[in-house]
């Protein structure tokens, strides 16, 4: 008779059947991963864009119900260009605002509305490059691609006239010699620019030159001089038509000492810029704040805000100018000169909340847009 041996692996069977559980549930899981991971590269692969587009960044310091626009211009070898002519050209309303590259080949518009634009660039040597279908939306900040310029054709003749910051800085003073107060009084020192371009020495002494002969002054001048003769102030003058004409030659040289050395002479010597700088966005308290804050800073030629020293310095020769021309008896050195420079500061204060809040609407060509006088920028 055979015997049948019975291995250990047929009497105890549930010592094999775990094992082969856990194989089948692994391999399960295997296949299953292998078929997720290939939906997700096939995912990602029909998702990849067919061409890079503009970059967008959150916003970053973008005014309130404005954007800005931020870009790069290099050549083929991926030089930097400087001083390269950017329009940017609003496709509805054909507004255009023009800025210059700086060192580092980097521009910017800010305070720019919503809407569809293009960016047109040209530089000397260069073939003119065009960005279109720029879509702006309020309150975003816009960094573009690094623009690439190609070399003009040799068979070609391209001509390039960019703006020097000299002559963009140029445009601005003749729109802010446009600007009057309530049709009449002048408003050459408000800037309602972004981002102005610096003045030259020159240029701030012309500005002040023309500010100090502005036919208003003498009709102001020749108010005040009535005013102090119907009080009888400084009596030293005497009265009549002798007392009349002292009053108004002390009321006119404290227009052009104020003002062609305070605001024109010290900001050349000490490289600052007497202008107040229109800001128009923020809450009312931050916008106070800014307007007083004017009286002890302003800002430099290198763009920079600094104390208010040209300030300062200006009303101070311009109270000793004026003491110097008083009746003997009414000249007091210190307490005239601080009293003029307490009352220089009391009525800065005063003009740059008026400049802040109520100027601009009754400023002729105050809002006037599309121009280069009013749009054209430099990157500091």
């Amino acid at each position: 008779m055979r015997q049948v041996i019975i291995t250990g692996t047929s009497q105890h069977p549930t010592r094999n059947f775990f094992p082969l559980c856990a194989a089948t549930i692994l391999a399960v899981l295997l296949a299953a991963t292998r078929t997720l991971i290939a939906q997700e590269v096939s995912h990602v692969v029909l998702a990849l864009p067919d061409a890079p587009a503009p970059q967008v960044q959150a916003p970053l310091g973008a005014p309130q119900g404005f954007a800005s626009v931020a870009g790069t211009v290099a050549d083929a070898q991926g030089a930097l260009i400087a001083d390269a002519h950017v329009e940017l050209d609003n496709a509805a309303t054909h507004e255009k605002r023009e800025a210059l590259s700086n060192e580092a080949g980097q521009f910017a518009f800010s305070s720019v509305e919503d809407g569809l634009y293009s960016v047109t660039i040209e530089a000397t040597g260069f073939a003119p490059a065009v960005r279109t279908g720029i879509i702006i939306r309020t309150g975003e900040s816009y960094q573009l691609t690094t623009t690439t310029m190609q070399i003009a054709p040799t068979s070609s003749t391209v001509q390039v006239t960019p703006k020097t910051q000299y002559e963009l800085a140029q445009a601005q003073i003749k729109a802010q010699e446009r600007q009057r107060f309530l049709f009449v009084i002048p408003n050459f020192f408000v800037s309602y620019v972004p981002d102005p371009v610096p003045l030259t020495a020159k240029q701030k002494l012309s500005l002040a030159a023309r500010a100090t002969l502005d036919p208003y002054h003498l009709i102001d001048s020749g108010a005040v001089a009535g005013w102090e003769q119907s009080r009888n102030d400084y009596p030293g003058y005497g009265q009549g038509a002798a007392g009349y004409a002292k009053r108004f030659g002390a009321a006119y040289g404290n227009t052009i000492s104020g003002t062609f050395i305070g605001e024109g002479l010290v900001p050349a010597l000490l490289h600052q810029d007497a202008r107040y700088f229109y800001k128009g966005t923020g809450s009312i308290p931050s916008r106070i704040g800014y307007a007083l804050f004017a009286i002890v800073r302003t800002k430099g030629d290198n763009g920079k805000w600094e104390p208010n020293y040209s300030g300062f310095i200006g009303g101070l020769a311009a109270g000793a100018i004026s003491n110097s021309y008083l009746p003997a008896g009414d000249r007091k050195p210190f307490s005239n000169v601080l009293n003029g420079e307490l009352q220089h500061f009391a009525t800065r204060g005063i003009g740059t909340l008026m400049d802040e809040f109520l100027s601009r609407w009754v400023t002729t060509h105050a809002r006037d847009k599309g121009t280069i006088g009013h749009d054209a920028q430099k990157v500091p």
